[in-house]
């Protein structure tokens, strides 16, 4: 074991009595399956694990005291490159700088990454169990997708994770998330207060599986359509259960979904709440499309509750525009949801508006449709 504080000298030999003063040399002396363990304090510094197996973290590592994880900063971003499971980056704070992990599978726990002007958490070909982490104030770069996390290529678990206001910048998508060709679990998460260009919340396109469980999207807005959520060709069905996603906005007129945006993608939507969200054109609570008919697609809606979703124009509760494909309503109730135009003067269907309904199949079964305006 290793030890730094800012009362150390990169001299000396690491020992409890005598730490090194910096996070990098640290680093630079341990071996695969040593452990770093950094004392209170602020770090100004970047630290590159240079593909060594190494255990960094704050004293949290050997007293489980979650208050040195904010105590113990790190000013700089933290690279951490074809590490496998006996590394690790626990109970810390990296403080305007980003955390990037490209392949392999370290352990990432109790952290705080905040105020990066780069995407806080960049994640690429990697399998990983995250838990407790926060990810807030986050800008992203103004060259590429997701503000607080971005994830290529990956299998990744959040659990107990809050996104909260971070933004993806410069016309860019997933202000809290952005996953693309990833395997993604999401459960007991929070993503709220995010802004973007396409999925305000989270943007997911061309996810080889999405599941999100007993977590919520809130107050996330977009300039473009999505503002909770922006699902894009998942190639499994994205299933949502026990998710509340609440009060979003799309903040320009002309866009669609203002909780859940999802195209050529099926969705089970299960014990889930989808309430108070608003858009400018289409799909209030959600806007649900296919435009490929070779591609049939269903949105199962299940033990769920769809109100006061409001929108401009068709479909406050849910607008369906797909191909050949199946939608269900079972044992859902969707109410108080407002269709009607900026002036007040024009009434769209308001609860359930299905654009191709000579073409797809839509069952309602023990469900409430009521109150909708």
């Amino acid at each position: 074991i290793f030890y730094v504080n800012t009362s150390g000298n990169d001299l000396n030999d690491g020992t409890i009595n005598k730490p090194f003063l910096t996070i990098q040399r640290g680093m630079d002396r341990a071996y695969n399956g040593d452990t770093l363990i950094v004392y209170p304090g602020t770090y100004t510094e970047s630290v590159d694990f240079k593909t060594k197996n190494v255990v960094l973290g704050s004293r949290y590592l050997t007293t489980s005291d979650t208050t040195y994880r904010d105590s113990t900063i790190i000013n700089g971003s933290v690279t951490m490159n074809s590490l496998d499971s006996t590394a690790a980056l626990i109970g810390m704070m990296i403080y305007k700088g980003k955390v990037e992990v490209n392949s392999g599978s370290p352990v990432l726990k109790r952290l705080h990454i905040r105020e990066s002007p780069e995407t806080g958490l960049q994640l690429s070909n990697v399998k990983l169990a995250i838990t407790d982490i926060e990810v807030k104030k986050n800008t992203g770069s103004v060259s590429n997708h997701g503000g607080g996390i971005r994830v290529i290529r990956s299998t990744v678990s959040l659990t107990r994770a809050v996104v909260d206001s971070n933004t993806a910048r410069g016309g860019y998508d997933g202000g809290g998330l952005y996953s693309n060709n990833s395997h993604i679990t999401i459960t007991r998460s929070q993503f709220n207060d995010n802004v973007g260009e396409e999925g305000g919340g989270i943007h997911s396109i061309e996810d080889s599986s999405f599941t999100m469980t007993y977590s919520t999207v809130a107050r996330d807005s977009s300039s473009n359509s999505g503002a909770g959520m922006f699902i894009d060709k998942a190639r499994q069905q994205v299933v949502l259960e026990n998710v509340i996603v609440d009060s979003n906005r799309t903040q320009n007129n002309g866009h669609n979904g203002g909780g859940i945006f999802a195209r050529r993608t099926s969705l089970h939507l299960k014990s889930s709440s989808v309430t108070n969200n608003r858009t400018g054109r289409s799909g209030g609570g959600v806007y649900f499309i296919n435009d490929n008919n070779n591609e049939p697609d269903s949105l199962i809606v299940e033990r769920s509750i769809l109100n006061k979703n409001n929108t401009l124009d068709y479909g406050a509760g849910i607008y369906t525009a797909i191909y050949k494909g199946r939608i269900s309503l079972i044992n859902t109730v969707l109410s108080n949801n407002r269709a009607v135009s900026s002036d007040g003067k024009t009434y769209y269907t308001s609860a359930l508006h299905d654009a191709y309904n000579t073409q797809d199949t839509i069952t309602v079964v023990n469900s409430t449709i009521v109150s909708n305006t």
